[in-house]
């Protein structure tokens, strides 16, 4: 399977968002740390101006709702783009004001300034990979033919997309033999996507032009691929509602406007749809959703092109995703009667989850987080106690290995295909950068293949893994990254950091804006 796109969709937002929360928190930290010392910043008083208010109710169900704010979800209006200015300017004008500011600038500029690697994935004849000289606003996409040789290739870099950089590169997917590349790009920030097709061997772009996508992949089969699309928008395209999700078939080469209308819920117009097929192109899935979590399995088998699809359960209570097949059972990641995620296996002949058996069975003591069906074997990646854990079974489910990992962390990657016989994934850490490792499928051992340089002295600095009980008694990990030989009385300053929702867990990683703080 192509699973590529997955982490760009589902977690894009939370990335972004991440980011911006740890800067701000790390400015936050600075003020703390450097109270003593007087700066304009935190005297000034800040006058913040006037929001005017309209005299707007809504009656919901008989209970009225006042909205005084509402004219602000006019997002193409004159007043909005004044009102967003005022604010802007304040902000701006309180942070040119803070004395330290250039010099935590100045920091996070060298220690952010190191190349950068990701785990590389086989296409046809390629093996593809993205990097970052240091300071590039996005990771750029490489590819080689031999990774041992000097014969490494630019193949697209996003930032080059427009001239202001306010392009990003979305989902993406390559066709089953790598001859065609469809790449989703978003626009200034926005949720919309445009896909476009390139021609791999050549490099060049193709007329082929798809809009008004969101939330979406490209599952290829044969010379098109499945994706989901909405009707051009009614007025704002960002603020207007989104409803009657679509999934077409587009053929490479045609327009927009021939492709073909694979499945849609007209009776529940605000449900998501998200398409994906196996890795031998045999089965079309459509995972039907209300929101982040919780779907509706339908399936097709592409070997009878004039079959229905089959609905496989009803409940949106639990979490179901295709993982791959072998031969006509279809392999399903769920947590249904399982808290911590399982795998079974499921007859493409039945109708219905209900007639699934225990493939990997739930584990007890560790949440199953991922799983990825690579040559004959599956990868468990699972989390304890807020970190990875990494297994690999066979196509009986029967343990092989728990692969070795540096240190209590993080980690991403497992991409191949039926034919791999090895596989690479990324490894961090609080203290260890993204470091790139290759499992071999033979003998199951690891090996590094690519480590991070950058300017910060690690050695210098320890983490170690807590434990405390939340106010009903639920024992909560926490991880402590402090300079070796620190006196842990409470005295110290602290940047701490957390996150609730969308059932995402904070696993180690490395974030170069907790760097300064350390060594402050």
């Amino acid at each position: 399977m192509d699973c590529s796109h997955l982490n760009t969709v589902y977690l894009g937002k939370f990335q972004i968002m991440q980011k911006a929360t740890s800067f701000m928190l790390l400015v936050v930290f600075f003020l703390g740390g450097c109270a003593s010392k007087q700066n304009k910043a935190s005297t000034s008083k800040i006058t913040y101006p006037l929001v005017d208010t309209v005299a707007q109710v809504d009656d919901y169900h008989g209970t009225p709702i006042s909205d005084p704010f509402r004219w602000l979800e006019n997002d193409t209006s004159a007043e909005t783009g004044a009102w967003v200015k005022a604010q802007n300017a304040i902000t701006f004008d309180y942070l040119k004001q803070i004395d330290f500011r250039d010099k935590i600038k100045e920091r996070l500029t060298k220690l952010w300034n190191y190349p950068k690697s990701y785990a590389p994935f086989k296409r046809g004849e390629y093996i593809y990979y993205f990097k970052n000289d240091g300071l590039q606003n996005q990771d750029v996409l490489y590819r080689s033919k031999d990774l041992d040789k000097n014969d490494e290739e630019l193949f697209l870099d996003p930032n080059t997309l427009k001239d202001d950089g306010t392009a990003a590169l979305g989902s993406f997917s390559f066709s089953e033999d790598g001859m065609y590349f469809a790449y989703a790009i978003n626009d200034a920030g926005s949720d919309w996507q445009t896909i476009y097709v390139m021609d791999t061997k050549t490099k060049k772009t193709l007329n082929d032009k798809i809009q008004w996508a969101k939330f979406t992949g490209m599952s290829w089969k044969n010379d098109g691929f499945y994706y989901s699309h909405y009707d051009a928008p009614k007025g704002s395209e960002l603020s207007a509602s989104n409803e009657n999700i679509k999934v077409s078939y587009h053929k490479v080469g045609t327009d927009q406007q021939s492709d073909e209308l694979v499945f849609e819920r007209k009776d529940f117009p605000k449900h998501y749809l998200f398409a994906d097929i196996s890795e031998d192109k045999n089965f079309l899935v459509i995972n039907e959703s209300k929101g982040t979590h919780g779907e509706v399995l339908h399936l097709k088998d592409l070997r009878k092109p004039n079959s229905d699809f089959v609905q496989l359960n009803t409940s949106f209570d639990h979490d179901h995703y295709m993982v791959g097949n072998i031969g006509d059972k279809v392999m399903v990641y769920t947590n249904q009667n399982a808290k911590n995620y399982k795998l079974v296996s499921l007859p493409t002949a039945a109708t219905s989850l209900d007639k699934a058996v225990d493939f990997v069975k739930e584990d007890q003591e560790r949440v199953l987080k991922s799983v990825d069906q690579i040559g004959k074997y599956f990868v468990l990646t699972y989390m304890k106690d807020a970190h990875n854990q990494v297994e690999v079974v066979d196509h009986q489910g029967i343990k092989i290995k728990q692969i070795d990992l540096p240190a209590p962390g993080s980690v991403w990657g497992f991409d191949g295909d039926n034919e791999s016989k090895e596989t690479y994934f990324s490894f961090s850490s609080y203290l260890y950068p993204l470091d790139i490792y290759k499992l071999s499928l033979d003998n199951f051992e690891t090996t590094i293949y690519k480590r991070s340089e950058i300017a910060f002295d690690a050695s210098k600095y320890e983490t170690k893994q807590v434990f405390y009980k939340s106010k009903d008694g639920t024992k909560v990990p926490m991880f402590l990254t402090y300079k070796k030989g620190i006196t842990l009385d409470g005295s110290n300053p602290t940047y701490l950091y957390g996150y609730g929702g969308f059932n995402i867990s904070i696993t180690p990683s490395f974030r170069v804006t907790t760097l300064p703080c350390l060594e402050n």
